[in-house]
C-alpha cells in the first residue's frame, strides 16, 4: 500500500510510501523506482505528494522537501530533483498544500515554506492541540484545518491566525470529532472523520447534517475524502468504498462483490484529469470511471488476478515455475459487473489435470491440493444468466517441478550408475570364471603330469616285477598284485578327477561323451547291449563342477553295480534336461536286487550321499526277475 498517490498533468500516476517514490503504470501495474534519482540515497520516506500550477511535483520526507522537474524523451521517464534540507524542523510531515507558498502540515503545527527563499515558518493552532489532520483552502487566504483532539479551526493565511469553530454533533457531544478529510464544495463544507462519519456544514460553518451507518455509510471510520467532477463525494472507509449523490444525500457502497479484491483494505484514493481515480488496495490498483455514465448493466469481463503457493504471489508477467512441494495453490479471479455482481457465477478447467469445465457457483477463487508435477494452464470464465459464458483472456499457465530423483537427468545418471555397475560386476564375474578357469586347467594339468605319471610309473613297474620274477614268492606276488590293482583303481579316480576339473568338460555334451565311453569299457566288456537315448537341445547346457563331477560318480556306481551284481543282457541309459533340472535314468533288465540290504552298502549309500549335495533325488526301484530303475533328478540352479 502507498501513503499518498499523485496523477500529474501528463497523465503519469505516482506512488510514495516509506520506501520512496515510484510511477506507477495503470495498465500493467509495474513500480519503477526514482527514490534514488531524488534523493541520493535508498528507501527515503516519502509522506505526500503534490503538483502546483507551474507543474512542479514536490515531495515531502523526514526533515526533507524535494522540488522534482519531470522529462520525458521516447517514454522513459527522468526526474530532475533539488533537495532543500528543512533544519529545525523535527516534526513528521503528514501532507502538502499547495498556494503561492508551500504549506507543510505536520503534527506539531503548519509550517509555511517559501518557494523562492527556500525557508519556512512555524504556526501553531494553540498552546497545547497542534496536531494538524488535513487542511483546504475555502476562499481567499481562508483555509480550514482539522486539528486531532480539538477539532476546526480557520486559517488566515494572510494574518496568520487560527480561531476555533464549535461544532457539536448529534451522536458526539462529548468530544471533538478527529478530522480525516475536508472538501470545499460550492455551497457545502464536507469533514469526513475517523469515528463520527461525514459531516456537512455550509459556507459559514454551520453544522446542517451528520451522516452515519443509519443513512448508508458503510463505516464511521473514514481514512479519505474525495469529489468527483459532478461534485459527488468519494469516501474511504473500513468498511469499503462508498459513493455520495450530493443531490439527493444518498449513498452507493462498494465491496468485494462490486469488483474489490479486499474491500477493508483500501488506502489510497487519487483522481485523474480523465474524470476518473486510482484506488490503491494492498498489493493492487483500481481503476474505474466515476461519472456513472453510460453503465451497460449486461457487460461482464473476467480476469485472473494471481496465483498464490506458499505464502508468495505470482502473476502472469513471466513464465511461473513452481517446487514440488509448493504444490498447494490458490488462483484469484473476478468477474467485473457492476450491476448485477451476485448473479455472476463462474466455471473453470485445469489443463494438465482435466479438460472438462466445474462449476463453482460465486466463489471468485479456487484452492487446488497437492498437484503432481507437470504442465497446467488454469481457464475461467463467467457467466450472468448461466448460458452466456465469458472467458478471461489471460489464462494462467504454470509448471510444478518434479523432485530432483524423477527428473529426466537423474533417472539416466540413475541409469548410467546402474549399466556401469553392472558391467563392473559381470567384469568381475568374467575375471572370477577365468581365474577359476586358470587355477583348474592348472590343476588338471598337475594331476595329470605328476600324480598321474607317478601312478602309472608304479602301476607299470608291478606289472614288470610281476612278468619277469618267476621265483618270487607267493605272498610277494599277492603284494604286487594289489599294488597293481590299487594303482589302476587310483589311475581311474585320478582320470575322472581330472575330467571333472578341466573347464573344458561344463557341458552337458561333454559329460554325455564320458558316460558313453564309461560305458563302453565297462558293458561291452560283459556282452551288455546298451542304449543311450539323449535330448540333442540340452546338450549345450552348462553344469556346475561340482554337480557334474557327482553326476558322474553316480552314474558310474550305477553302471558298475549293474554290470557286476544283476547278471542283465540289456541297459538302457536316459539323459535329458527340462525345466530347468538334469534328468538321468539307468534301466537294466537284470534279476533285480533287495533295496533294503544295499541301504547298507556303501555304494548306494555313496549314491545318495552325492544326490543329497547336490540337492538331488534319486529313486530306486527294483523288482526280483524284473530289473533295476535308478533315476536321479538334480535341479540346475
Amino acid at each position: 500500500g502507498v501513503w499518498s498517490m499523485l496523477a500529474d498533468k501528463d497523465g503519469d500516476l505516482w506512488g510514495s510510501d516509506f520506501f520512496g517514490l515510484y510511477n506507477i503504470d495503470p495498465g500493467t501495474g509495474l513500480f519503477t523506482e526514482h527514490s534514488f534519482e531524488i534523493s541520493g540515497k535508498a528507501n527515503p520516506d516519502i509522506n505526500d505528494i503534490i503538483q502546483d500550477s507551474t507543474g512542479v511535483i514536490w515531495a515531502t520526507g523526514r526533515e526533507m522537501i524535494y522540488k522534482i522537474n519531470k522529462t520525458k524523451t521516447n517514454g522513459q521517464i527522468r526526474l530532475l530533483a533539488e533537495r532543500i534540507k528543512l533544519p529545525g524542523i523535527n516534526a513528521r510531515i503528514i501532507k502538502i498544500a499547495s498556494d503561492s507558498t508551500l504549506f507543510l502540515i505536520s503534527d506539531i503545527g503548519l509550517y509555511e515554506f517559501s518557494k523562492k527563499n527556500k525557508t519556512t515558518r512555524l504556526f501553531q493552532p494553540d498552546k497545547i492541540y497542534n496536531d494538524i489532520r488535513d487542511m483546504e483552502k475555502i476562499g481567499g487566504n481562508i483555509w480550514l484545518a482539522g486539528i486531532r483532539n480539538y477539532g476546526l479551526m480557520i486559517f488566515d493565511a494572510e494574518h496568520k491566525t487560527f480561531k476555533k469553530i464549535n461544532i457539536e454533533l448529534p451522536y458526539n457531544k462529548s468530544r471533538p470529532f478527529l478530522v480525516s478529510g475536508i472538501v470545499s464544495g460550492k455551497d457545502y463544507i464536507w469533514i469526513s472523520t475517523q469515528a463520527d462519519g461525514l459531516i456537512k456544514l455550509d459556507k459559514q460553518y454551520q453544522f446542517i447534517k451528520q451522516f452515519t451507518e443509519y443513512d448508508g455509510l458503510p463505516s464511521m471510520r473514514i481514512t479519505q475524502l474525495r469529489a468527483d467532477k459532478n461534485k459527488n463525494l468519494w469516501i474511504i472507509t473500513l468498511g469499503g468504498l462508498s459513493k455520495l449523490n450530493v443531490s439527493n444525500n444518498t449513498f452507493t457502497n462498494y465491496g468485494n462483490t462490486e469488483g474489490l479484491l479486499n474491500q477493508y483494505g483500501l488506502n489510497y484514493l487519487c483522481s485523474n484529469s480523465r474524470g476518473g481515480f486510482y484506488l490503491n488496495e494492498n498489493d493492487y490498483l483500481h481503476t474505474f470511471d466515476a461519472s456513472g455514465t453510460n453503465v451497460d448493466d449486461t457487460s461482464l469481463s473476467v480476469y485472473i488476478n494471481f496465483l498464490k503457493a506458499a505464502g508468495k504471489s505470482f502473476y502472469q508477467a513471466s513464465p511461473i515455475s513452481l517446487n514440488y512441494n509448493k504444490n498447494d495453490i490458490t488462483i484469484d479471479f473476478i468477474g467485473l459487473n457492476y450491476t448485477q455482481t451476485a448473479k455472476i457465477k463462474y466455471a473453470y478447467k485445469l489443463e494438465g489435470a482435466y479438460k472438462e469445465w466445474k462449476d463453482l457457483g460465486n466463489n471468485h477463487s479456487i484452492f487446488f491440493a497437492n498437484l503432481k508435477d507437470g504442465n497446467y494452464t488454469f481457464r475461467v470464465r463467467a457467466s450472468l444468466n448461466g448460458s452466456d459464458w465469458k472467458e478471461a483472456t489471460n489464462p494462467f499457465s504454470f509448471t510444478i517441478k518434479p523432485p530432483f530423483f524423477r527428473t529426466w537427468w537423474f533417472l539416466l545418471l540413475i541409469a548410467l550408475s546402474i549399466t556401469t555397475l553392472l558391467y563392473y560386476l559381470y567384469h568381475l564375474k568374467i575375471n572370477r570364471i577365468r581365474n577359476e578357469e586358470k587355477i583348474r586347467n592348472r590343476i588338471a594339468r598337475d594331476l595329470h603330469d605328476d600324480i598321474g605319471s607317478t601312478l602309472s610309473g608304479i602301476n607299470l613297474y608291478s606289472k614288470m616285477v610281476l612278468s619277469r620274477s618267476d621265483n618270487t614268492d607267493i605272498e610277494t606276488k599277492v603284494i604286487l598284485a594289489k599294488i597293481e590293482e590299487r594303482t589302476g583303481s587310483m589311475m581311474d579316480a585320478m582320470s575322472d578327477i581330472v575330467w571333472s576339473i578341466n573347464p573344458h568338460n561344463d557341458t552337458v555334451a561333454n559329460i554325455l561323451v564320458r558316460m558313453k565311453e564309461y560305458a563302453a569299457e565297462m558293458l561291452e566288456a560283459k556282452d551288455i547291449n546298451y542304449y543311450f537315448e539323449t535330448d540333442e537341445t540340452s546338450t549345450g547346457q552348462k553344469l556346475d563342477l561340482s554337480i557334474r563331477k557327482e553326476i558322474f560318480l553316480i552314474f558310474k556306481e550305477a553302471v558298475n553295480n549293474a554290470a557286476r551284481h544283476s547278471d542283465c543282457t540289456k541297459m538302457v541309459i536316459q539323459v535329458s534336461t527340462y525345466q530347468n533340472k538334469f534328468s538321468l535314468q539307468v534301466k537294466d533288465n537284470g534279476k533285480g536286487m533287495d533295496t533294503l540290504p544295499l541301504q547298507s552298502g556303501n555304494g548306494l549309500f555313496n549314491m545318495k550321499a552325492r544326490a543329497k549335495e547336490i540337492n538331488g533325488t534319486l529313486l530306486i526301484k527294483s523288482q526280483e526277475d524284473g530289473g533295476t530303475i535308478i533315476h536321479l533328478e538334480v535341479p540346475l540352479t
